[in-house]
């Protein structure tokens, strides 16, 4: 008789049986912990839902974001010295610092994926070209209609509200609808 083929055999059906019981085991796990999620959120409402994640996501994004610039400026001096750079970064840190950029607005809003790029220097690179509102509280499209004089003179638009706008009592417009034009 020959053994070493019925052996082999039986010590195959046995680790797919192992097999077949780990994944039942971890499909077991996997619904004890959704359910144990689901608990907490029912006897915790401040346990955060998918929306909350969200204006986590964006506040922590937002922080970041300031950090790292604040970070880029003091570390390297070169890039701090160039007019370019500084300016850069000073109109940042100017505009998450305002209340006129909703992080999370504009990312749905414009449909970006935060892994692209940040989403200040998108706003600052396509505001001018595709008038693209930086919150849902401030229209660039209709600050421009009202005033021109701010266009013409080539700067941003919420930066030149944030800087000088609001001192001027010049009327700031909320978006009507999701977008402007």
């Amino acid at each position: 008789m020959n053994f070493d083929g019925a052996k082999d055999r039986y010590i195959e059906c046995l680790q797919e049986e192992v097999f077949r019981l780990n994944e039942a085991l971890r499909e077991e796990r996997t619904q004890k912990i959704s359910k144990k999620v689901e608990e907490k959120r029912e006897v915790n409402p401040l346990y955060p839902s998918k929306d909350n994640q969200i204006d986590m996501l964006a506040k922590f994004l937002k922080y970041y974001i300031k950090r790292d610039l604040e970070k880029l400026v003091s570390r390297n001096p070169f890039y701090a010295r160039s007019s370019v750079g500084s300016q850069r970064v000073k109109d940042s840190l100017d505009i998450l610092s305002s209340e006129f950029f909703d992080l999370k607005w504009y990312i749905s809003t414009y449909g970006l994926d935060i892994g692209d790029r940040n989403p200040i220097i998108h706003y600052l690179d396509n505001e001018k070209s595709l008038l693209f509102n930086p919150s849902c509280s401030f229209d660039v499209g209709r600050y421009a209609e009202k005033y021109p004089d701010v266009v013409e003179s080539g700067q941003s638009l919420l930066l030149h509200y944030i800087r000088y706008g609001f001192k001027e009592n010049r009327v700031k417009f909320k978006v009507q609808g999701k977008k402007s034009r």
